[in-house]
């Protein structure tokens, strides 16, 4: 559960600061992540689902679908080397 900032998502991403926190907002209330005040900083990082019992079984499940995708582990291994 990396905590990232909205500027490594956005530069991980490669789409406008905006557009991530925008999306980052829809994710957080569909419970799907979290975040933490750092400073000016706001850290965002995936939930465990304990608030919602659909997030949880919908994380599971991109596990599951997204674990053998070569997109996903290329955004995976250039995410991982932000920071």
């Amino acid at each position: 559960r990396k905590m990232m900032c909205v500027c490594e998502i956005r530069e991980g991403l490669q789409i406008s600061q905006p557009s991530v926190s925008k999306h980052m907002k829809i994710l957080e209330v569909a419970g799907l992540v979290e975040h933490k005040k750092n400073g000016l900083w706001v850290d965002y990082y995936l939930a465990d689902g304990g608030k919602s019992p659909y997030a949880s079984s919908l994380m599971g499940n991109l596990r599951y679908w997204l674990e053998d995708e070569s997109e996903i582990k290329e955004l995976v291994k250039k995410l991982s080397d932000i920071r």
